[in-house]
């Protein structure tokens, strides 16, 4: 079976350390905006490197265990930590770039397929025979995973007229810009096709708040639903997943910054079983 990985940057959602700080300029300590910048000028070099490094066929557990590792080799300055500062603190001159594009839907499936038209920064990709995790590493070092992966094998009805592609899960993963797993978004589906139609025959989806994610108010509005996402005569069926999504900070979302997004993680396929899925947001 033929699949078309279309992988949207997910969930992004990098809550930490991005948005202006509340404290007035008068109670920000230089001291504690130099180490910020610092911080951040040292660290994320290195775990470019160490990305560079992982074996193309590492699992999304490999990935996350080395940022699990480099971030108790290298923790963040409790002033980032806090909140007391944001990156923008020690970046001023970045914040505009980020905040242009506040009020816009996106998509960002050409971010993730042509990150040279981008400065957001660095896509790294691992595949093994059942999945294919695309990893982003923005500039200021927050991180966003997204994972296509085979659940279960493909089959074929007794008949021969009807297969299905087995079941296909899109998850999309949030770190902070100091290596706190913010939350954990997926939809899977199991799609029956034979060239002329396409059906769902099973369907799932969930999120997961992590601790370090408390920051953050997840209102779920839709887990594992399906729907007909056909253009014309071209037939398509989908799982998704929706979540809305607040920082009272704002949140980071590939190259845009924002208080509060409606993302989804979705899953579908053609009347061919071609395979296709990623992350869409809302205003």
């Amino acid at each position: 079976m033929k699949k078309i990985f279309c992988f949207l940057l997910i969930l992004s959602l990098s809550a930490f350390g991005f948005y202006p700080s509340v404290s007035s300029a008068s109670e920000k300590s230089q001291q504690e905006v130099k180490e910020a910048k610092q911080y951040v000028q040292k660290h994320v070099p290195i775990l470019k490197n160490e990305f560079k490094k992982l074996s193309r066929s590492s699992s999304l557990e490999d990935i996350e265990s080395l940022i699990e590792k480099h971030f108790k080799e290298y923790p963040a300055p409790q002033s980032l930590k806090s909140n007391k500062i944001s990156v923008f603190d020690a970046f001023p001159e970045k914040q505009h770039k980020y905040e242009k594009f506040s009020g816009k839907s996106l998509n960002l499936n050409n971010l993730l397929n042509d990150i040279k038209t981008s400065s957001t920064g660095d896509v790294f990709t691992f595949e093994s025979k059942d999945n294919t995790v695309k990893v982003l590493l923005g500039e200021f070092g927050d991180i966003n995973i997204l994972e296509q992966k085979s659940i279960s094998n493909p089959s074929v009805s007794k008949a021969k007229t009807t297969k299905a592609t087995g079941i296909q899960r899109q998850t999309g993963i949030g770190y902070g810009t100091y290596g706190t797993k913010l939350y954990t978004l997926w939809c899977e589906g199991n799609f029956s096709y034979n060239g002329k139609t396409v059906k769902v025959i099973s369907k799932d989806g969930d999120y997961h708040k992590h601790p370090s994610g408390s920051i953050l108010t997840l209102d779920p509005r839709g887990l594992g639903k399906e729907r007909d996402a056909s253009i014309g005569k071209y037939k398509y069926k989908e799982v998704f997943s929706r979540l809305r999504v607040e920082g009272v900070l704002g949140f980071k979302w590939g190259e845009w910054i924002y208080k509060a997004r409606t993302v989804e993680t979705y899953i579908g396929s053609t009347v061919d079983g071609n395979i296709y899925g990623g992350l869409k947001s809302y205003k």
